[in-house]
């Protein structure tokens, strides 16, 4: 897909991977708009970048199913790319969660994003034109410690994705699968506040099974797969292996039935 003058729209883009996505997008000449919850801080990243600042609370259902209708009406045009990227986590012991913590995670990182690929498909399928990229993690394979809930969620989004992919590509619309490991951010940081959780990425990046990744080389990569319209992203590159075994049921079943692409 060429980007000059696309419209792409970024959910969690005022800061962290979002906002070096943002970036990038925008120096492939796409016209943005950048979707977050804390307003002064969304304003600034959406001036950077020459955005568009939508102020939206996503662990908000009602707020969910009128985005994209809000965004396209303040951009005067539709969604061309749509970039779920906003994400939550939760660390520690499974039973010292409140019901509250699991109920945003859930909704933040699976449930809104859901409804979101729900909402475009419609405007897309009608132009036959468009691209849906799914910022999931690793930890959609491995589970570290302390992590169990955060993993399930990325877990039930790389699976939503791969399982919607044939009928959205019959549809016209391309989507991109971006799995990746740590990248130094806010929410890495956040990551490691529980000690076990730390020990564990530590010892991975001992043994070489992953590397801490700088969010612009994440964020080139996926501009890089909407350009070429690429399937997926695995970063780091070594843990490719891991997500192909992960995923090959889905590919095989894919053969068998043809129930993805």
């Amino acid at each position: 897909m060429e980007l000059n003058g696309v419209h792409v729209l970024i959910t969690g883009g005022s800061r962290g991977l979002g906002l070096s996505m943002a970036q990038a997008f925008a120096r492939a000449g796409a016209d943005l708009t950048l979707v977050a919850r804390d307003e002064a801080t969304l304003e600034k990243a959406a001036a950077d970048v020459g955005g568009r600042a939508l102020v939206a609370d996503l662990t908000d259902r009602v707020q969910v199913t009128t985005l994209l209708d809000r965004a396209e009406k303040q951009a005067g045009r539709p969604i061309d790319v749509l970039v779920l990227n906003a994400g939550i986590d939760v660390n520690g012991p499974y039973a010292d969660l409140s019901s509250d913590d699991l109920q945003q995670l859930w909704q933040v990182n699976l449930a809104a994003p859901a409804e979101l690929i729900r909402q475009a498909q419609p405007s897309m399928t009608a132009r036959r034109s468009g691209h849906i990229v799914a910022i999931s993690s690793l930890s959609a394979q491995v589970a570290m410690p302390g992590l169990a809930s955060y993993a399930a969620s990325k877990a039930a989004l790389s699976q939503l994705v791969m399982g919607v992919r044939r009928e959205l590509r019959g549809a016209g619309i391309g989507t991109t699968l971006a799995e990746i490991g740590q990248a130094t951010t806010d929410m890495y940081t956040t990551l490691r506040d529980y000690p076990p959780a730390a020990a564990a990425f530590d010892r991975a990046t001992r043994l070489g099974f992953l590397r801490e990744l700088k969010p612009d080389e994440v964020a080139d990569a996926v501009v890089h797969a909407v350009r070429r319209d690429k399937p997926k992203v695995v970063l780091p590159r070594r843990a490719r292996l891991q997500s192909l075994l992960a995923h090959s049921p889905q590919v095989i079943a894919d053969r068998l039935f043809g129930s993805a692409k």
